[in-house]
């Protein structure tokens, strides 16, 4: 097993490419599994296969790549799209999540997304963290707003 924890992070993108070649050597030679941890979907989208989208320490959406980039059904999920520039689109503007991360000693029996959360309903506020449900096949989320929606988000959709 591999674990790779943001091994591109504040790399040049000559080095980052270096960086995703040898481990993408390294993994057809020894045939690892390898556990990639990075907030960088560009290298998301070249290196897994599958992904586990995660906030304070709980998995808040799991589905193939393909997958999360064309539907993605989680707000911490959605905010992640947000941060990927667009050079089709250079006056985008990002929309950063508000709020702060919770606080890891003292997490709320809630979902810890909810202070953060755009969607969030009477029952996010009474009910604990929702366990993964699959809303497609091999696609789960942890959220109780997904009633047939999906995250629109301007990585999709024109201005």
């Amino acid at each position: 097993m591999l674990i790779a924890d943001e091994p591109t992070s504040s790399l040049d993108v000559t080095l980052q490419a270096e960086i995703r070649g040898r481990l993408k050597t390294f993994c057809k030679e020894f045939r690892p599994s390898m556990i990639l941890i990075t907030h960088d979907m560009g290298i998301v989208a070249r290196m897994a296969d599958e992904v586990a989208v995660m906030y304070a320490g709980n998995i808040v959406e799991y589905t193939n790549v393909k997958d999360l980039f064309q539907n993605h059904y989680h707000s911490c999920t959605w905010g992640l799209f947000q941060s990927i520039p667009r050079l089709d689109r250079p006056n985008r503007r990002f929309q950063p999540i508000q709020g702060n991360p919770p606080d890891m000693l003292n997490l709320p029996s809630q979902c810890p997304f909810l202070p953060r959360c755009a969607k969030a309903t009477t029952q996010c506020r009474v009910e604990p963290m929702p366990p993964l449900r699959e809303l497609s096949p091999g696609h789960k989320v942890a959220c109780y707003n997904t009633m047939d929606t999906r995250w629109t988000s301007s990585y999709d959709d024109e201005d």
